[in-house]
């Protein structure tokens, strides 16, 4: 079965953060020896969120309604990229 077009297929959850981010687009690397990186693209309702207090907290990027996806930390985000609240999983 199909999923909706309408519904929400990606998520980033924040530990100590209420859903306040949604999942624009995500683009993955990884390399032998090397840690995998997330780059994802986030808006939030919240323009005055305090993206330095979510350095380095624990992160989930979950794909899907099955529960299956990625954890990691956020580093900063990147200053080019602030109105859409970029950041990255690494």
């Amino acid at each position: 079965m199909f999923a909706a077009a309408n519904q929400t297929h990606f998520s980033l959850h924040i530990d100590g953060l209420e859903d306040d981010f949604q999942v624009l687009a995500f683009n993955g690397t990884e390399a032998i020896s090397h840690a995998y990186a997330i780059d994802l693209e986030l808006v939030s309702e919240r323009p005055s969120l305090d993206l330095e207090r979510l350095l380095h907290k624990p992160a989930f990027l979950q794909l899907g309604d099955a529960g299956r996806g990625l954890h990691g930390l956020s580093p900063p985000a990147n200053p080019a990229k602030r109105p859409l609240g970029s950041e990255v999983l690494a």
